[in-house]
C-alpha cells in the first residue's frame, strides 16, 4: 500500500534526478553497485565509470528526506541519508566501499589486498612460582616493517579491542590440581605492554568491517590483537591475532666466512716442523 501511494504521488509531484559516484577506498571508480531508494521500488546501478543516475539508468524521487542503500557483492554495504532541494536535480555525496576479505580475522591491507595475522588460542599456563600466565608457544608467521599499515578486522567482535606487546617468558603446563606439570619449561609468548587503540567500523550500519588504530607509533616487536584471551578472559573471543613488527633498517650480518668458503680451498696444512704452538 506504501509503495502504491508513494508511486501515485511520485506521478504527480516534481521529480529530483539524483546522480552520484561510487568509489573504492583508495578513490577509483565502482561500477555495478545497486543503488536503491530504501522503502521504493526505485533503483539504478553504477555504470563503469562508478557513476549512477545518469542515461540510460536515470533515478528520480520526490522532493523529501530519503535513504539511499549501496550495494555490491565481495563489498562493503553502505546507507546514506539525503533531502532534497526544490530543484530538478540533486548531486549526492560520493559513497566508498571497501573491499571484504574472504574470511573472519585480523589483516594487514595495503594495495587492495589483506594479509592474515597468525591466529591462536591462548592458553593457561604457570610459572615456577606457580603464577599463573595466559600465552601461546606460537610465533607470528607474518611480519611486517615498523610503521604498520591499515590493521583491519572483519567479522569479529565489536568491542573490548585490545592490542598487546608480547615478550616470551619460561612457563610450564599446568597439571590438574594447578600445579606445574612435569616436563621442561617452554618459552610462551605472554603479554608484556598494553597498547591502546581504538576501533573504527568502516561499514554502518552493519559494522562488519572495522579499522583498529593503535594510539601511539608502535616498534619492532610482538604484536597481538585480542579481546581479553592473553589476560584469561576468552568469553568474549578467544583468538589472538599476532603479528612480528621489524626495523628494515636493521639486517643481520652474515657469518664471516672461513677461508675454504670465500676460496673454495682448503687452507695449507703446516709442515713438518712448523707444528702450531699448542702452549706446552
Amino acid at each position: 500500500m506504501a509503495v502504491l501511494l508513494l508511486s501515485v504521488v511520485a506521478g504527480c509531484a516534481p521529480q529530483v534526478a539524483l546522480t552520484g559516484l561510487v568509489t573504492d577506498e583508495v578513490g577509483s571508480p565502482l561500477p555495478g553497485v545497486s543503488v536503491k531508494v530504501t522503502g521504493t521500488e526505485f533503483f539504478a546501478i553504477a555504470n563503469g565509470n562508478g557513476l549512477f543516475g545518469y542515461r540510460p539508468g536515470r533515478l528520480t524521487v520526490p522532493p523529501g528526506r530519503w535513504d539511499l542503500y549501496y550495494m555490491k557483492t565481495g563489498f562493503t554495504s553502505a546507507t546514506q541519508t539525503i533531502q532534497t532541494g526544490e530543484g530538478r536535480s540533486m548531486e549526492v555525496p560520493p559513497i566508498v566501499l571497501w573491499p571484504l576479505p574472504s574470511a573472519r580475522g585480523v589483516f594487514d591491507y595495503e594495495n587492495h589486498r589483506y594479509v592474515d595475522w597468525t591466529r591462536v588460542e591462548p592458553e593457561r599456563f604457570v610459572r615456577e612460582d606457580k603464577s599463573v600466565v595466559f600465552g601461546t608457544l606460537q610465533e607470528p608467521t607474518f611480519r611486517v616493517p615498523e610503521g604498520l599499515h591499515r590493521i583491519v578486522g572483519y567479522r569479529v567482535s565489536p568491542y573490548d579491542w585490545r592490542m598487546s606487546r608480547l615478550e616470551p617468558v619460561q612457563a610450564f603446563r599446568e597439571g590438574p590440581d594447578g600445579e606445574v606439570a612435569s616436563g621442561a619449561a617452554e618459552e610462551v609468548w605472554a603479554e608484556s605492554v598494553r597498547v591502546p587503540v581504538q576501533a573504527v567500523p568502516i561499514d554502518e550500519p552493519e559494522q562488519l568491517l572495522w579499522e583498529i588504530r593503535p594510539s601511539r607509533p608502535v616498534g619492532p616487536g610482538v604484536y597481538a590483537i585480542h579481546w581479553g584471551a592473553l589476560e584469561g578472559d576468552p568469553t568474549t573471543d578467544a583468538s589472538a591475532y599476532l603479528v612480528e613488527v621489524y626495523d628494515p633498517a636493521v639486517v643481520e650480518a652474515p657469518a664471516a666466512a672461513t677461508e675454504e668458503e670465500a676460496t673454495g680451498k682448503a687452507p695449507p696444512k703446516p709442515e713438518s716442523g712448523d707444528a702450531e704452538d699448542t702452549g706446552f
